[in-house]
């Protein structure tokens, strides 16, 4: 097993929160994957392979969580919410791609998925509910603690309870899955820490460190973002709750404590986006560990929508009323969320494409017979004992995994306007333990990470076609692979945000997403 996990790790590139000074990222979390990978590598299994098995475990973790959740929705508010949250999850756009994606967010909303469904009346459930805001936090991500302050102010102020009782909760918690945590970090990084802390300290600290460093959006980042991966669910969202407080004679028949008990469901995933969208530094997968209870508050708000709009018909018809309605409600939503997914998938997969068709053993041409390649001084963020280099240069942001390398290659980077820190290769002794040369937490270029254009077998780039600067025009390239890729800047909004029927191949303009090999 050590030593496919070393095959494993050999490959990959080390990004700066790996380097044992900083040790931001949970080994814990990092080694049930490569665990993954290594039960892979021991069965035989080529790169690739290992890469598409990884997230294949991933889809079926998320898929058992999503089940325990929508199961625990039905127990505890009845079967028509239940129903509503699994076909929110199973139609969003946004759960799609997060539940495949090797994400310490990604990581969180698992287990958040399975604190809610802990979350009950019964007590031994609710010390499982805690726990499971536990390991989402303390193995995966930190900020996913936020998410439990609902269960925890359920715990304090119940009759059932008390502060007593959560605070053991949270201490038992705490005692089971932090040694586990910090051994982890401690065996990984050579010293002792816990990421945990260090993730926190580094977004707290005033000092010029911080994630804001990474860019910045505006306060409707989020709202925009989740109306693509949500759709109609986020508006059904957001209107769950205040409707559940100003008109609960609207939502599914329960008692006062399971009504009281979904409202601070609900409450958690507003409150996050409230809380992230008051932050500077955003990305989309933020959002990942709130999708359980957003998409449970869509439940609520589309069970609310179709018993008000049925109320409104006579008695007679209101059967047939709610059923149309359930009818129109779900099938806007499931081809909203068709639409982002399939858009996804056609517009922007082209880098995957590229790097799984080359990964094959015949997928990367030779390069050709008078192609002269320079020599490149040995420097630790450009090593490359394989006989080939394939470089990236602006596109180094959407190369999907170093398992996808065809064998005898490995990857490099060439200047492109890029300013701010990139990955190196882990170091050969002491891989995870060494600390790595030209690393650092403010996002400071390293020119050691570069190698010339001329030192380079291959070339990825995202070309526009009317660019006559671009590489594919000089005499030493040739276009080995050609793929499509969206030119979001000339494409209309609506067109490259959904896939819309002959409409999108009409509209939208597409780059070249190309694979170059050194011809001359």
């Amino acid at each position: 097993m050590a030593d496919s996990f070393g095959a494993v790790l050999a490959s990959l590139l080390a990004t700066w929160e790996y380097s044992p000074t900083y040790a931001l990222r949970s080994a814990l979390y990092v080694l049930d994957h490569a665990a993954l990978g290594s039960l892979a590598v021991l069965a035989g299994a080529r790169r690739p392979a290992v890469f598409y098995a990884i997230r294949l475990a991933l889809g079926a973790k998320s898929a058992g969580c999503e089940a325990f959740f929508v199961w625990s929705v039905r127990e505890s508010y009845g079967r028509a919410l239940g129903l509503w949250t699994w076909f929110f999850l199973l139609t969003s756009a946004g759960v799609f791609h997060a539940a495949v994606s090797f994400l310490p967010s990604a990581f969180a909303m698992y287990f958040v998925a399975l604190s809610w469904s802990f979350w009950s009346p019964s007590r031994e459930q609710m010390g499982a509910a805690v726990a499971c805001i536990a390991v989402a936090a303390i193995v995966g991500w930190p900020f996913a603690a936020l998410l439990g302050i609902p269960l925890a102010a359920d715990i304090v102020f119940s009759r059932l309870y008390g502060a007593s009782c959560f605070a053991r909760y949270a201490l038992q918690a705490a005692l089971v899955v932090t040694p586990p945590v910090l051994l982890a970090d401690a065996a990984w990084y050579g010293r002792l820490t816990l990421s945990t802390l260090n993730v926190l300290w580094y977004n707290a600290r005033p000092s010029g460190a911080g994630s804001a460093l990474y860019g910045t959006e505006p306060w409707h980042f989020y709202v925009r973002n989740l109306g693509l991966n949500l759709g109609l669910a986020l508006p059904l969202a957001l209107l769950a709750l205040p409707l559940l407080l100003a008109a609960p004679q609207l939502a599914a028949p329960m008692s006062s404590a399971a009504a009281r008990r979904l409202a601070l469901q609900l409450s958690a995933g507003v409150g996050w986006l409230g809380f992230f969208s008051c932050l500077p530094h955003k990305e989309e997968r933020f959002m990942f560990a709130a999708y359980p209870p957003l998409l449970l508050g869509a439940a609520v708000g589309a069970d609310a929508l179709v018993r008000a709009l049925a109320r409104l018909r006579p008695p007679s018809r209101r059967a047939t009323s709610a059923l149309a309605l359930v009818a129109l409600v779900g099938s806007t939503s499931a081809a909203l969320s068709a639409s982002r997914a399939v858009a996804v998938v056609r517009f922007y997969n082209a880098p995957l494409s590229l790097y799984t068709r080359i990964s094959a053993p015949t997928g990367l041409p030779p390069v050709g017979p008078r192609a002269r390649v320079a020599a490149v001084a040995p420097a630790p963020g450009t090593l490359c004992d394989a006989p080939a280099r394939l470089c990236v240069g602006s596109e180094w942001h959407r190369f999907p995994t170093s398992l996808l390398l065809p064998e005898g290659t490995c990857l490099s980077f060439v200047r492109s306007g890029f300013s701010g820190i990139l990955p190196q290769p882990f170091a050969r002794v002491n891989s995870t333990r060494a600390i790595p040369p030209a690393m650092n937490d403010q996002n400071r270029d390293e020119p050691s990470r570069y190698v010339p254009l001329g030192a380079c077998h291959y070339m990825v780039a995202l070309e526009d076609d009317d660019d006559r600067a671009r590489l594919s025009l000089r005499p030493e390239w040739e276009v080995a692979v050609r793929l499509p890729f969206l030119d979001s800047r000339r494409s209309p909004s609506l067109t490259r945000a959904f896939w819309v029927p002959w409409l999108s191949a009409a509209r939208n303009v597409y780059g070249s997403y190309v694979l170059l090999r050194r011809v001359g």
